[in-house]
């Protein structure tokens, strides 16, 4: 299978909670020359009434879990601006060395991993190249990341309320992919 990936903002900490955007809705980034990217409102709603296991981790290292949502600790819903994660730190050495590095402002960032159905993406022509509008996508997993290509998404660790994505070799390969499939005539939106 051929994930992407996405990062998406910055996060900061306080307490043992993690809450903040993944994915900011229409926050267009720039993939390589003339390729732009955005993700429309309602792309992650199929993944989310699926219930699907998805897992935060840091900088997409499966060795490095944090939360899960089939554990109850990381919580996911799309609200008008975007993916929005609320999850809670282990009390373990990963979580405290996270907490730490998020207090001190070193680790900033959130990503998204995904898949997009080939039928669920939109291209269009705009100044400077063209723009992939992701429509639907299947989430594998949301990250704390050292550097977000979305600088819109936030994250904040938080105290917890009583009531209560970049790796470039990936993303040249993705876009290498994604244009030789327009080249093909695959995929063109005319």
């Amino acid at each position: 299978m051929n994930f992407e990936r996405r990062f998406d903002g910055t996060s900061s900490i306080k307490g043992r909670l993690v809450e903040g955007h993944a994915s900011v809705f229409n926050s267009r980034i720039k993939l390589g020359p003339g390729i732009f990217e955005i993700v429309a409102p309602g792309a992650f709603q199929d993944s989310l009434k699926a219930k699907q296991d998805v897992r935060l981790l840091v900088d997409h290292d499966s060795s490095k879990l944090l939360g899960r949502r089939s554990a109850g600790t990381l919580r996911l819903s799309e609200d008008d601006h975007g993916l929005a994660v609320s999850a809670d730190l282990p009390p373990t050495s990963l979580g405290n060395d996270v907490a730490i590095l998020m207090e001190r402002g070193d680790l900033t960032g959130m990503s998204f991993q995904f898949e997009t159905p080939p039928a669920e993406e939109e291209w269009s022509k705009v100044k400077g190249g063209e723009l992939r509008t992701l429509k639907k996508l299947n989430l594998i997993d949301v990250s704390l990341v050292t550097f977000p290509a979305y600088p819109d998404a936030t994250a904040a660790l938080r105290s917890r309320p009583s009531h209560f994505g970049m790796i470039v070799p990936l993303q040249i390969l993705t876009i290498q992919r994604l244009w030789s499939a327009r080249l093909d005539g695959g995929g063109e939106n005319e």
